[in-house]
């Protein structure tokens, strides 16, 4: 009778603690990984930098939309939640931060840009000398 209990009890356990979970996918990737990544996938390549960090240089085709303004949440919520989000920023700190409030927001396909576009840089200047 014990053992019924407690195999219901984990059963139980088991059914309630997985339900409302949504299969999320999130990605630390490397440079030349986040660009494979995004050529297999295409979505939104999202700069979370300042608009002036922006203007000095990004990656092509991307959107900004500064992490550090009150407004990003309110931003990024018009955004279409189902469709893969490339995240970077400058080295990779409000990017990490980016991905916890897309995420809070109900995005699930998230990819983030290691290193953030300092390394992006490098990983092209490097693509170029081979």
């Amino acid at each position: 009778m014990k053992m019924n209990f407690f195999a219901l009890l984990l059963m139980s356990f088991l059914v309630f603690s997985c339900q409302g979970q949504t299969a999320s996918k999130e990605y630390l990737l490397k440079a030349a990984d986040f660009e494979n990544q995004w050529k297999t996938e295409k979505g939104l390549m999202l700069d979370v930098r300042t608009a002036a960090e922006f203007k000095e240089g990004h990656i092509e085709g991307a959107k900004n939309i500064d992490f550090l303004q009150d407004d990003f949440e309110a931003n990024t919520a018009q955004l279409d939640k189902n469709q893969p989000i490339y995240v970077y920023c400058k080295s990779g700190g409000r990017s990490a931060k980016a991905i916890e409030k897309l995420r809070k927001q109900g995005f699930t396909n998230l990819y983030e840009l290691e290193g953030g576009y300092g390394a992006w840089k490098a990983n092209t200047v490097t693509q170029n000398k081979k």
